[in-house]
């Protein structure tokens, strides 16, 4: 059978799984159709992408960095205990959903301080 590249085609390659014809063989493997080349391009493609991605996170988190350390610290800490498996015990779940609760009251906060001075037209330029 022909390989159909209207729309189960991405960036040239064809995704048998989409096909139709192969709900029969549903989890195995994927076959891609394409050159060598092709194939070569598209993994550019996605490394190019990812590199751009770290160049945005970098120059995002360093501003943050620099302006609320402790923010971006708690956020380190967040991810390494979620990471780390913290979540599974029941102590971690309750340490979570504390500072969880925490996080969002304070981010409200200052939401809600900002919204009344912009309405009262009231700014701290100092």
């Amino acid at each position: 059978m022909e390989p159909n590249h209207t729309d189960d085609t991405f960036g040239g390659f064809h995704d048998a799984a989409r096909d139709p014809s192969t709900a029969e063989t549903a989890g195995q493997p994927v076959i891609i159709e394409g050159s060598s080349e092709e194939l070569r391009q598209a993994v550019d493609d996605v490394v190019s992408s990812a590199e751009e991605l770290y160049r945005v996170a970098d120059v995002f988190v360093g501003k943050h960095a620099q302006q609320r350390p402790d923010v971006v610290l708690g956020a380190a800490l967040g991810v390494g205990f979620v990471l780390g498996g913290g979540l599974a015990s029941r102590l971690g779940a309750r340490l979570l959903t504390f500072g969880g609760k925490m996080l969002v009251s304070r981010a409200l906060e200052g939401f809600f301080e900002e919204g009344l001075e912009r309405a009262n037209g009231f700014t701290n330029d100092d």
